[in-house]
């Protein structure tokens, strides 16, 4: 089955960015489909001879063979969601979805699409990730179709400050009462609002974003495990791994060996995406 599913469409690699305001890629002679969505924060896109801000929402759809560039604000860095594919039905998947905006579509926020990427940034072999691809593109299809797009809701939540405040504190220990601190509301409410706006509790956010940045760094480094183990606030690298292959179904070694490695990087040394 999987040679079939992979030559018809094949993730070659899905990541998630956040709070990085040094983050520019530009890819001269792209050879695969890119998506990407963002969550907060905003960033430019290049491409088509168009420049257009990317705002919390907003999916963007780029072809192969056509260059193209994209930075983030570095006062307001963007968090996205990002997913490289090729195979015999890319092209049908990326042209339906352009037709409801074109480079740029109005996703709006879903929680539903968020966990399925997440989940997708985080699997583990390859048939899972194939067929994961699938069930994100034709949910996002259907969300489009079926004019279920979610707006973007205002929750009182300053998203971005609470992205910084996780981001820089990643490697350190993080409590509901510290990220409630952040939001100025009770831990009660706070974490009642946060899963209404993320689908997902505050807690269980953290270890995603911490799982989903070590995913990123066992594919786009040579940093050893205990390294990569620290950098995402596990001191332990037994129990990193552990958790690892708890949330992705496969040890972070599993991982690194089932992934290619991402993109190279443009010549002004922004990151791949």
């Amino acid at each position: 089955m999987l040679p079939l599913l992979e030559k018809q469409i094949r993730l070659k690699i899905s990541g998630h960015f956040a709070h990085m305001p040094e983050h520019a890629t530009q890819r001269d002679k792209p050879m695969d489909y890119l998506v990407f969505w963002v969550l907060a924060g905003r960033g430019w896109v290049e491409a088509e001879g168009q420049e257009i801000t990317g705002k919390p929402g907003d999916l963007f759809v780029l072809k192969p063979h056509i260059a193209h560039a994209y930075r983030a604000d570095p006062a307001q860095p963007w968090d996205i969601l990002w997913v490289h594919f090729d195979g015999e039905l890319a092209e049908g998947f990326a042209t339906e979805i352009r037709q409801f905006g074109g480079l740029r579509v109005e996703l709006g926020l879903d929680p539903e699409i968020r966990d399925r990427w997440m989940e997708l940034v985080i699997a583990g072999g390859a048939l899972r990730g194939h067929t994961g691809l699938v069930g994100l593109l034709g949910l996002i299809l259907h969300r489009l179709k079926h004019h279920t797009v979610t707006p973007v809701r205002t929750t009182g939540l300053d998203v971005q400050k609470l992205q910084t405040y996780i981001h820089e504190h990643l490697r350190e220990p993080i409590t509901l009462a510290q990220l409630a601190r952040v939001a100025r509301l009770s831990p009660t409410h706070f974490a009642r609002v946060f899963k209404q706006q993320f689908a997902v509790s505050p807690l269980y956010y953290v270890i995603q974003k911490r799982i989903a940045l070590a995913c990123s760094l066992l594919t786009e480094t040579g940093m050893p495990m205990k390294q990569i183990s620290e950098a995402v606030g596990y001191d332990d690298p037994y129990y990193f791994s552990r958790l690892f292959h708890k949330v992705t179904g496969v040890s972070p070694t599993q991982y690194r060996a089932s992934h290619r490695p991402a993109v190279t990087p443009s010549p002004s040394g922004g990151r791949s995406s």
